[in-house]
């Protein structure tokens, strides 16, 4: 059977995990908004949200001009200094940075970072607001058509950059910064949301339900992120103003940082020395996203679950943390968990969470926080982690069928199925036709009813 990655107890949305598959009960119960907007400019206080970065009410949306169609000529008669000859960013008539103050800048600290943005395939990403965490006196400005961007600020230590754009993935990086000299940044790579998106029903009333973001598949293998709500989960987001609003339900979606070679450039902020870069998901609320709430906090630890396409031995504890905005820094959680599913029974996963090979003892589950409706879910989780790509192989079907104990010329596969309600089953008549066999789905033993509910467990019989 397969093994699962368990990273449990994530209770609230915007906010970037990072580890691989695990199980942690517990965990804070707050998800960080990744998201800010822009407005027109007003007599703001800078920073009165508290987020370290400079207020949506101080900015404006503008598209900084290319440095090299502004510049002032240099004089070749005498020396010109780093400061002279970049002040021009923030001091011309048409700036590429805004909302400098004249005092901010102290000249002889004066430095000048640069970068690119690009969005998830590479190409420059244009309209991105650029800012300094904790420093909302340098200002801000946008990216260009090339995806560049230039800021003049106070070198002499570390500085974080914020990176955002209206339906992107929000991002981080931080650079030690010189004195009157230039600082490159890392090239970013700002992602969108993932386009399956779970309508999940929160409330006292509502029962456990199942959210899962796209399948995705690189060279470090196949995995696809699910969550699993407990019954009568309830949700609030907390606003700007801090009031709280609740949430009736949440459009849902899991969008992996981690995938393929430019995985490092689509991390929401940079790995600390002492941790691997391995696996990061943003899990996110729509609902929160448009309102630009601070955060969705649950009443309740939900689970996330990923397969565990790295091969961690079962029972390992995998380290776990996640990526706090307005500290600009990751910070550690409670450690998961690679669990086993050995088999299904009875309708509930049969779990092996310590490496022994042996089904889990009550007592192991209910330490863990594991309810039965939880192993319920996850008995679908392994169904349907055969058929999550849509499309599979005649050879692949033919390695899971098996010979049926009690019918001599029958064989079967065991498949979670998704199709629609009373109606002609497709994955039926899908592996039908890609294994010459006729096909009757079985619900039980006396069915053979090729149609049936959505999400039941299925056995798929081949009569020949």
């Amino acid at each position: 059977m397969s093994k699962v990655l368990k990273l449990a107890g994530l209770v609230a949305v915007f906010f970037a995990v990072a580890a691989v598959l695990a199980d942690t009960k517990g965990l804070d119960i707050v998800f960080v908004n990744g998201f800010e907007g822009t407005s027109p400019p007003t007599n703001c206080p800078r920073d009165a949200d508290g987020d370290g970065l400079l207020d949506p009410a101080c900015v404006v949306t503008f598209v900084p001009p290319d440095p090299v169609s502004i510049a002032p000529p240099i004089n070749p008669t005498i020396t010109t200094g780093f400061p002279d000859a970049v002040d021009f960013l923030y001091k011309h008539p048409n700036p590429v940075q805004r909302g400098v103050p004249p005092d901010a800048i102290v000249e002889h600290r004066l430095a000048v970072l640069k970068g690119f943005v690009k969005n998830a395939q590479g190409q420059p990403l244009p309209g991105v607001l650029v800012r300094v965490l904790s420093h909302p006196q340098f200002g801000y400005t946008f990216t260009r058509n090339d995806g560049a961007y230039d800021l003049v600020v106070n070198g002499g230590g570390e500085l974080v950059l914020d990176y955002q754009k209206d339906g992107y993935l929000r991002a981080q990086r931080s650079e030690l910064t010189p004195w009157q000299q230039w600082q490159y940044y890392d090239d970013v790579r700002l992602i969108e949301l993932d386009t399956a998106v779970t309508q999940v029903p929160l409330g006292p009333a509502t029962l456990g339900s199942l959210a899962r973001g796209s399948a995705v598949t690189d060279a470090d293998g196949t995995r696809r992120a699910t969550v699993f709500f407990p019954a009568a989960t309830s949700a609030e987001m907390v606003l700007d103003d801090g009031s709280r609003q609740p949430l009736p339900s949440i459009g849902f979606r899991a969008t992996e940082y981690t995938v393929g070679e430019a995985g490092p450039s689509r991390m929401p902020g940079p790995l600390p020395d002492s941790v691997g870069y391995m696996y990061a998901v943003e899990l996110s609320a729509d609902e929160a996203i448009a309102a630009r709430a601070r955060r969705v906090e649950f009443s309740q630890p939900v689970s996330l679950y990923v397969e565990n396409f790295v091969g961690f031995p079962v029972g390992e504890g995998v380290p776990l943390g996640y990526y706090e905005y307005r500290q600009g820094t990751w910070l550690p959680s409670d450690t998961g968990r690679v669990i086993k599913i050995l088999s299904i029974s009875g309708g509930l996963a049969i779990l092996d969470v310590d490496g022994t090979g042996m089904p889990a003892s009550n007592a192991a589950l209910a330490e863990m926080a594991i309810t039965d409706a939880e192993r319920e879910r996850m008995a679908s989780i392994d169904g349907d982690r055969n058929m999550h790509h849509g499309h599979r192989t005649p050879s692949d079907i033919a390695a899971d069928i098996r010979e049926h104990p009690n019918f001599p010329n029958a064989r079967y596969i065991n498949l979670f199925m998704c199709g629609a309600a009373n109606g002609p089953n497709p994955l039926a008549q899908y592996i039908a036709e890609k294994t010459g066999m006729p096909v009757l789905a079985s619900y039980g033993p006396a069915s053979a009813d090729p149609t049936g509910p959505i999400g039941a467990n299925v056995q798929f019989w081949f009569y020949h």
